[in-house]
């Protein structure tokens, strides 16, 4: 006789951020500037530091540190193979042989086989060790939450939670729960939580971009995409006028499409649009350009600048939520947690005795 339950597959390859920029984003110093943007919070040895004094102070031999969207895990490689790196929390561990570090990072798994597999990141060497790191393939979502993650990995209590750039890849829901799973998990007395840029670059609706590129608009998740020529404006790729082979024509009756789109959605005022409309046809008339370049400078006129606007819109109504999130959030767990948060910037300490 089979089972005739259906087998619930994993969700995976949750993060659309650039998987290429998280050296540059995540290494020890990019944190901590990024962590201390708009309050000080110290530097990771001092976070190490304090919460090692801590574990000292409460009879406790092991400090628990959870990386979520830890990446290739930059954060936790850097500390382990540069001896230079967290001088104090080295000194505090080599003084006290009875401590340990446990270091557990997080990262987006790309397939539902890769899920739990787990990367150590420990060298057993003298220089490390008692401190223990591995990095471990799970993604966050509605139903595969934080928490299952943490039982999964019989974790029971984190001293330290650090989230750079990761919550903000998260819509609201699962933000919320992220949040409320971590809270949850802090230790007693001392328990904290620093999470940086929650709100900064996935916005929905959109694709997110290569750093320092514009935002590229999701044409798989809006309407009357069905027409190509209209779905090839929107991706707004100004190259492809210039590509051999090209029909401008046709690719025109496109932008015209999409221009006329944007104006219904409200991010392209007519007259704007009209003006541009009348510049690219006074260029053509007098032979100023060829019309792949006219209309190359139109659709940043027109397309680009509207997408763009339509973006920060998106993200600043996004910011807003994940505000009002954190704002319950500070209510519900007022008793037991220090909650604070800026525009970019949360914390939150365990403050309730054990």
């Amino acid at each position: 006789m089979t089972d005739a339950t259906p087998e619930i597959r994993p969700l995976i390859d949750v993060y659309h951020g650039s998987r290429n920029a998280q050296e540059f984003g995540r290494g020890i110093k990019r944190c901590e500037a990024v962590w201390n943007k708009d309050r000080h919070v110290g530097t990771f040895d001092d976070i190490l530091v304090r919460q090692l004094n801590l574990a000292k102070s409460q009879n406790r031999n092991v400090v628990n540190i959870l990386d979520i969207g830890s990446g290739d895990a930059i954060l936790f490689k850097e500390f382990l193979n540069n001896p230079q790196i967290c001088p104090q929390a080295r000194k505090f561990l080599a003084e006290n042989a009875q401590l340990s570090l446990r270091l557990i990072g997080i990262t987006d798994a790309t397939s539902p086989e890769q899920m739990y597999v787990t990367k150590e990141l420990s060298q057993n060497t003298t220089l490390n060790s008692n401190i223990h790191a591995r990095n471990v393939y799970y993604s966050l979502t509605a139903r595969q939450r934080l928490n299952d993650f943490l039982v999964h990995e019989h974790i029971d209590e984190l001293d330290l939670v650090t989230a750079t750039w990761s919550l903000t890849y998260m819509g609201t829901n699962v933000f919320r729960q992220v949040m409320e799973d971590t809270i949850n998990h802090l230790r007693p007395m001392g328990g904290e939580m620093i999470v940086a840029a929650y709100a900064e670059q996935e916005i929905p609706g959109f694709r997110s971009p290569e750093p320092m590129l514009p935002h590229i608009l999701d044409v798989r998740n809006i309407d009357n995409t069905e027409n190509a020529l209209l779905k090839r404006a929107l991706e707004d790729d100004h190259m492809r006028f210039y590509t051999r082979g090209v029909n401008i024509d046709e690719e025109e009756k496109g932008v015209v499409l999409a221009e006329d789109y944007l104006v219904k959605l409200g991010v392209l005022d007519e007259k704007v649009l009209q003006e541009a409309r009348g510049e690219y046809q006074d260029d053509l008339n007098k032979g100023n350009r060829k019309k792949s370049g006219a209309l190359s400078i139109r659709t940043h006129q027109t397309i680009s600048i509207s997408i763009e606007k339509l973006a920060r819109k998106k993200a600043l109504e996004l910011k807003n939520l994940k505000k009002r999130i954190l704002a319950d959030l500070e209510e519900q767990f007022k008793d037991k947690v220090s909650l604070k948060y800026s525009d970019r910037v949360i914390t939150a300490q365990n403050y309730k005795m054990l």
